[in-house]
């Protein structure tokens, strides 16, 4: 199993996935969303993200692998002309969501 890299924000994730996240463009500060605390993941996307974005990559924990469509729809109700990636993570603790975008 890869080695994981620890981010300023001490959030860990696969280096593989900080790879593809560079090469996407993104911002390397993500939001970290704890998901026991929200109701509406449209609206705390509204909420904390600027209204200009264009590009969103969603990491999410391996645990909601089959459910990324809901977390993909959340988002574009929120940001409809945002283009929506979903990643999962194996290091990932199943009630964090990670939100990078530009």
């Amino acid at each position: 199993m890869p080695e994981t890299m620890e981010r300023r924000d001490n959030v860990e994730i696969e280096p593989e996935l900080l790879t593809l996240l560079s090469s996407l463009g993104v911002n390397s500060s993500p939001k970290r969303i704890p998901l026991k605390t929200v109701s509406s993941l449209e609206k705390i996307l509204s909420l904390i993200l600027p209204k200009n974005v264009s590009d969103m990559v969603i990491v999410l924990s391996k645990d909601h692998v089959g459910s990324q469509g809901k977390f993909s729809s959340a988002t574009r109700a929120a940001f409809p002309s945002s283009k929506v990636t979903v990643l999962f993570s194996h290091k990932l603790d199943k009630d964090v969501t990670l939100v990078y975008f530009k």
